[in-house]
């Protein structure tokens, strides 16, 4: 309806989905501003720098970690293509769809992983055991995991907020990954 909007009445249509990589997030809300004729708000820079902060802080921490993606509130390849160019090695991508071959390629230019179209553990568990990831992303039975010696990153928000929100809480959890799984040991 948006897009039919724009089309027949002239009205601006900027898509806003649930984003984790901070630069979309901030060309989104240029986008924004741009539709309403107004200047980036001082707020929207001062949260990329906060976030592009704390992912400096993990970024380091992350190179060559290996993780399995399962399901969560954002757009599986924009996540993935974000956390591979982070330095995180994607194992395996559990994804509903492989149609986007733009973002394919995006994403091969950092990693080669195996994709499924299964998000199930308990089918793919046999496959955990062969990989072996040091972290899961997604949607997922935690407790399974931990015995399995694999970080579980469940708790992602995505579909409740809009903006850096999302951002932040992702590398949050990939904060606590570093500090209770790589710097403790």
């Amino acid at each position: 309806l948006a897009k039919q909007m724009q089309e027949k009445l002239a009205v601006p249509y900027v898509y806003f989905p649930p984003m984790c990589n901070p630069h979309k997030v901030l060309q989104a809300y240029q986008e924004l501003a741009a539709a309403l004729e107004m200047e980036l708000p001082q707020i929207v820079t001062e949260s990329l720098e906060e976030c592009l902060a704390l992912q400096q802080q993990v970024q380091d921490k992350l190179q060559g970690i290996g993780y399995i993606y399962g399901n969560s509130p954002y757009n599986c390849w924009e996540l993935n293509t974000y956390l591979a160019g982070l330095g995180l090695q994607p194992m395996m991508i559990q994804m509903s769809t492989l149609k986007n071959k733009e973002a394919k390629k995006e994403l091969l230019q950092y990693a080669d992983p195996y994709v499924c179209k299964s998000a199930n553990l308990a089918a793919m568990e046999f496959v955990y055991d062969k990989l072996k990831p040091q972290l899961y992303i997604g949607r997922s039975f935690t407790d399974s995991l931990e015995r399995k010696g694999i970080f579980g990153i469940d708790g992602m928000s995505g579909q409740d907020v809009l903006g850096f929100a999302g951002c932040f809480g992702l590398l949050k959890r990939l904060l606590d990954f570093t500090q209770t799984q790589i710097e403790e040991k």
